[in-house]
């Protein structure tokens, strides 16, 4: 095991501290109160788009200049409101932003991810066999390396409605990811997660217990993440949208800390 060198602490005594940027869209918004941020959703209908998220990355303009690469330790105390009856998508950790924004449709990169992660059952998120898709799970995914105007070329084949289908299960197929599922744990009291990303992988744990190792390394660099929106995907047809928020739901964060070796 490598040794770690804190370079974040952050457990919202004082605010939010200058490196993280906030992002609100729609019914989103954000309460503080000594330490503790919460990232939330008021009921709404399912347009706008609603999201509520904090980020270490939009200040950057260029993804090579994300602050995060193996070997790290990242650790996360958080509590969502729900166990299941969150809509849309919740969650925290790494990844690469591979859409041009929050709102694109198309991705500029291949995915990069390794995260905790809540999908409503609108969802099916499922990139590895043996699982529904949705639920809450730990997950790695190590996109390959491709040039964007193939990138571009394939997203738009991907629209066409026959090719399209074949195109996302083709796709979501041969995609290296790993997930865990997590419904022995009640994501509605707090927990202290981990995650140690190395080249060898990605190990989860939660409270300290090791909840399981991903043998897929995401492809650094990576920045920091966590948000709670209404959006739906699903992988086996290419469908996505939004869906109505019929209350309030919320993601509690207490602690961010990265360690780096």
């Amino acid at each position: 095991m490598p040794g770690y060198a804190l370079v974040v602490d952050e457990q919202f005594e004082d605010g939010v501290g200058p490196r993280w940027v906030r992002l609100i869209h729609g019914y989103g918004d954000q309460m503080w109160s000594p330490g503790c941020l919460r990232l939330r959703l008021r009921p709404g209908p399912a347009r706008p788009y609603s999201l509520s998220q904090l980020d270490d990355y939009h200040h950057v303009r260029e993804r090579r200049r994300y602050p995060w690469r193996p070997s790290l330790r990242l650790t996360v105390r958080a509590r969502f409101s729900h166990r299941e009856e969150m809509v849309g998508t919740a969650g925290f950790g790494l990844w690469n932003a591979p859409f041009s924004g929050e709102l694109a449709r198309s991705p500029t990169t291949t995915p990069q991810v390794a995260w905790f992660f809540y999908a409503s059952p609108h969802n099916n998120l499922a990139l590895s066999g043996g699982w529904r898709g949705h639920g809450f799970f730990a997950q790695a995914v190590r996109g390959p390396s491709v040039p964007p105007p193939l990138l571009a070329a394939g997203w738009w084949l991907a629209r066409l409605p026959l090719v399209g289908r074949l195109a996302w299960k083709a796709g979501t197929s041969t995609l290296p990811a790993g997930e865990i599922s997590l419904d022995h744990v009640d994501p509605t009291v707090w927990h202290t997660y981990r995650l140690e990303w190395t080249l060898k992988g990605v190990r989860f744990s939660v409270d300290g217990e090791d909840v399981g190792h991903v043998p897929i390394p995401p492809r650094p660099p990576l920045a920091f993440v966590a948000w709670v929106d209404n959006q739906y995907q699903d992988l086996a047809s290419g469908e996505a949208g939004l869906i109505p928020i019929p209350e309030e739901q919320w993601l509690d964060l207490a602690r961010v800390r990265v360690e780096v070796a």
